[in-house]
């Protein structure tokens, strides 16, 4: 990708560059949100960042531009949560494929949704 951010982008990048804080990236349908989260993952090799995105298809653009990139993890919520039922073996076949199950079965072996937040971080 070769090309100047915009005054808005280079806000975010420099956010990033100043801080250990999760971030969240909220604007417009294309106004840049995916190049700005691929500049953010290039130039910052040291970190690792999990990306949540909006759907499968954009979670999919996101993992192709980025696929020679090792600092990063791209999820849908859902496809998020499916990881960490399965990485936590907390999956049982007759709630597959019942969503709420699914969160409820999570939030309730884990804590809530802030130990949600805190497995997520801590699966990568």
């Amino acid at each position: 990708m070769k090309f100047k951010p915009t005054e808005e982008q280079q806000d975010i990048l420099n956010y990033v560059n100043k801080s250990d804080e999760n971030f969240k990236i909220e604007a417009f349908a294309g106004t840049g949100k995916t190049s700005t989260l691929e500049m953010i993952v290039r130039k910052n090799p040291q970190r690792h960042f999990l990306i949540l995105a909006f759907n499968k298809s954009i979670a999919d653009e996101l993992k192709m531009r980025l696929q020679d990139r090792k600092n990063k993890a791209v999820f849908t919520t859902h496809s998020l949560a499916l990881y960490l039922l399965r990485k936590y073996r907390l999956l049982k076949s007759d709630i597959v494929n019942n969503n709420y199950l699914l969160i409820q079965k999570l939030q309730n072996t884990c804590g809530g949704s802030y130990a949600i937040n805190r497995l997520a971080v801590e699966a990568f």
